[in-house]
């Protein structure tokens, strides 16, 4: 009977175990995940794979409006970030990026490798770190230094490898503006805009002081914008602000050559010297001008380029790569027999060096380029060649000062296709009649040669002196002031 009975309560347990284990169906929800602020120019591709999902943002082929210094993404939902690559052919120009997650800076990464991650996230930025060289330029007490505009470059594509056991539907939204105000504004575009951009970077720094900034801007005709300005120690480079803003631009208005811009969207930045360090995804208002190739804003910003000021004396070998720059005043072979010059620079007026430009691109089929002797001079250095040879119509006393101190005149010449110097009649700075337009008293190829050399300069804004068939000067001569800033040649 016992036996029976302790049989009994085994089954009983049994049964009732089985009945508590009984398995139910696991539903798997669907999550959404919203894409938002895709730099302009990528187009988004989605792959799903065992595990999690890559996201892949590739460059249009018609990038005239892709923002080629700074990728940004946002997520309204954290997701889990494996790793990421940049696969490109950036290697040579940019071979090294800033990465920022959830706004803050992470590290410098090279181009082309896997920066592995396994964090979540909700935004992150690519700052692609450019490291062409620069044209060099200062005003005054400020250097300039700013990139060299560029036709194309090959396509950026960005892979995010996404780690979700979960069902993701991505949505991808883009914004748009409602209304824009177009009036005055093809006008701008056409002024600034290359190819449906406008794009720069560079950095600036006055001598006297110890902090530069770096920056890069980017505006497009379809209305988007952005701007990254990095100001910082200039000896250990410690960070005392850094700055993203990307949004929409508007045209405001444009009287007596100053154009009124008005940006909105969104601020993130870091402030070493504020109480809030950080500000994140800050929605703002911000008035901008554009005066002498300058743009100014009303708060947060410092003053940005977006290309040199006309007035900016620039090194023209870096603007020109084309042309031969063999200053005799930086060497003893001059008629003082004393080198007057820190270094073989040819620094020049921006605004001459578009029109020199010009002239170049016209000499280029024919397998021509300049070669510069004298460019911008030091006031100081034109009372040293008056002392050593005090006659007029040739060197200008100093009590005017001569054009080249105004960064307004060039002595130059011809180098034919063979890279020999057309023959003048006679050298630089031959003090003698011979030297003078009105000599006839050479071959016709000399005096050809000089003709040539006279009617290119003069369709390009540029005046003869009468003594020198060397020497042209920019008009109007006196546009700017005699200075005596020394060489920037560092």
């Amino acid at each position: 009977m016992f036996r029976n009975y302790c049989l009994f309560l085994i089954l009983l347990i049994l049964f009732s175990c089985k009945e508590k284990t009984t398995d139910f169906p696991v539903i798997k929800l669907q999550k959404q995940i919203t894409v938002e602020d895709i730099s302009s120019g990528y187009k988004p591709y989605i792959t799903k794979y065992t595990g999690g999902f890559k996201l892949l943002f590739k460059q249009t082929l018609d990038k005239q409006n892709a923002e080629n210094f700074l990728f940004n993404i946002y997520f309204d939902k954290k997701i889990k970030l494996k790793s990421i690559i940049i696969k490109n052919k950036f290697q040579k120009t940019l071979p090294k990026f800033k990465l920022y997650l959830n706004e803050i800076y992470t590290g410098n990464y090279t181009t082309g490798k896997p920066v592995r991650i396994y964090k979540k996230v909700k935004s992150l930025k690519i700052l692609f770190i450019n490291e062409k060289k620069l044209i060099h330029s200062w005003i005054d007490d400020r250097v300039i230094n700013l990139s060299k505009n560029k036709n194309s470059s090959p396509p950026i594509q960005i892979l995010l490898n996404i780690s979700s056991e979960d069902s993701i539907k991505f949505h991808i939204q883009r914004k748009r503006l409602t209304k824009l105000q177009t009036e005055g504004k093809k006008e701008f575009i056409q002024h600034y805009f290359k190819n449906g951009v406008l794009s720069k970077s560079g950095v600036y720094y006055n001598k006297s002081e110890k902090d530069e900034t770096k920056f890069y801007l980017h505006f497009s005709d379809h209305n988007t914008f952005s701007v990254y300005e990095l100001k910082r120690k200039r000896n250990d480079k410690k960070v005392i602000h850094e700055i993203f803003f990307t949004g929409y631009w508007q045209y405001e208005k444009i009287s007596k050559g100053i154009i009124e811009l008005k940006l909105s969207g969104k601020l993130h930045g870091y402030f070493s010297k504020e109480k809030q360090k950080y500000i994140k995804n800050k929605f703002i208002k911000i008035k901008a001008k554009i005066v002498n190739n300058t743009l100014y804003f009303n708060k947060v910003f410092q003053t940005l380029y977006i290309d040199f000021p006309e007035n900016a004396l620039i090194n023209l070998k870096e603007f020109i790569p084309a042309v031969t720059v063999k200053l005799a005043y930086a060497s003893k072979n001059n008629f003082t027999k004393t080198r007057l010059y820190p270094c073989n620079i040819c620094f020049i007026r921006y605004k001459v060096a578009k029109a020199l430009l010009e002239v170049q691109e016209e000499l280029k089929p024919k397998g021509m380029s300049l070669i510069f002797y004298d460019c911008y001079r030091p006031y100081h250095v034109q009372k040293l060649m008056f002392i050593k040879f005090p006659v007029k119509g040739y060197v200008a006393p100093p009590k005017g000062g001569s054009i080249h101190n105004r960064g307004l005149a060039v002595d130059l010449s011809i180098i034919d296709k063979n890279g020999k110097e057309l023959d003048m009649g006679t050298g630089f700075d031959t003090f003698s009649v011979k030297a003078h337009h009105s000599y006839t008293g050479f071959t016709d190829t000399i005096l050809n040669n000089r003709l040539f050399l006279k009617k290119l300069m003069i369709k390009h804004g540029f005046s003869p002196i009468r003594s020198e068939w060397w020497h042209y000067n920019f008009q109007p001569t006196h546009q700017f002031p005699v200075i005596n800033d020394d060489f920037l040649c560092e």
